[in-house]
């Protein structure tokens, strides 16, 4: 289990930008015994699309629901824009928080003229910001003709409304197709080449690594590690290996120079390195031995090991 205290892996990266969107401090939310958020320090800073990742029950949700203002932190503080937790700083945050809503009668266009009448923004924006989610072509037809992808296109483009600063969103490609999947992950791209700060929360360790430039990992609202993501993952190579039988290879290498730690997984077995590591040496070690590799790859350790890593019981 994990304890009240733990230890943090902080990396630090030469890509931060000095001016900071968001700040936490010890932030928590406690439902009676139940630390949904246990006191999390983070910064995001100007331009980062930042990803908060952790297993589903981490409390990512509850975490942007204080920052949004929706739910009452039990203590700690966060702070928008060097602004504090004023309302005021809501109308420069742009958020996608659950699954979206629409009426489903009216049109796109009609449903995006309601939320801006909500939020107080011009309506003049609107065919901008469906454009900006290819949606352009189809603002005149009901919200109920719209497939899953395309409803979420259109909560994005809600999102987008008021030109926000920044944009929250809450596992914003939950439930989708693979085609839908690249979809949020274009509009992700995009709206970062245009300087808005994404934050977004997520259990898809793949389309994390793919989007965002800094991470932090929580689990059981404990924060467990925060810096970039080519931090995170930096420093440790990894090498796939497999012969005919790999028992004999496993065996054979306990006394290899530079391994760190061996395991198969299903036919391949996957080798973690220091820096001494050579894998023209192990080739010519095993083929010594009468062992013939089939398979050998060297590669870095990708975002979903070191998770695993990290929220490993």
């Amino acid at each position: 289990m994990i304890a009240d205290s733990v230890e943090l892996f902080t990396f630090t990266s030469n890509h931060y930008n000095l001016e900071t969107v968001l700040s936490t401090t010890a932030l928590k939310k406690q439902y009676g015994p139940i630390k949904a958020v246990n006191g999390l320090d983070l910064r995001v800073e100007k331009g980062a699309v930042y990803g908060i990742l952790g297993p589903n029950g981490s409390g990512k949700t509850t975490t942007l629901g204080m920052l949004l203002g929706i739910i009452q932190p039990t203590s700690g503080a966060y702070s928008w824009f060097n602004n504090g937790s004023l309302d005021i700083n809501r109308k420069r945050i742009g958020s996608l928080l659950e699954q979206p809503n629409f009426y489903p009668y009216l049109s796109g266009e009609q449903n995006l003229k309601v939320v801006a009448k909500i939020k107080g923004v011009d309506e003049g924006t609107i065919d901008a910001v469906l454009a900006s989610v290819n949606l352009l072509e189809r603002k005149k037809s009901p919200a109920r003709t719209y497939s899953l992808g395309m409803r979420q296109r259109l909560a994005l483009a809600s999102a987008l409304l008021g030109n926000p600063d920044v944009l929250l969103l809450d596992e914003p490609t939950n439930g989708l197709d693979p085609q839908g999947i690249a979809e949020v992950r274009e509009f992700i791209t995009q709206q970062s080449a245009q300087g808005r700060t994404i934050i977004l929360a997520s259990h898809i360790l793949d389309e994390v690594e793919k989007v965002c430039t800094h991470v932090s990992v929580i689990k059981k609202g404990t924060l467990l590690a925060e810096g970039s993501v080519a931090d995170l993952i930096k420093g440790e190579t990894q090498v796939e290996i497999a012969a005919d039988n790999n028992e004999i290879v496993l065996q054979a290498i306990q006394s290899f120079t530079g391994i760190k730690k061996a395991a198969q997984e299903n036919s391949i077995i996957v080798i973690n390195v220091d820096e001494k590591f050579n894998a023209a040496q192990l080739n010519k070690y095993l083929s010594e031995k009468n062992i013939y590799l089939q398979h050998l790859n060297v590669r870095k350790k990708r975002l979903e090991e070191q998770f695993l890593e990290l929220t490993a019981e």
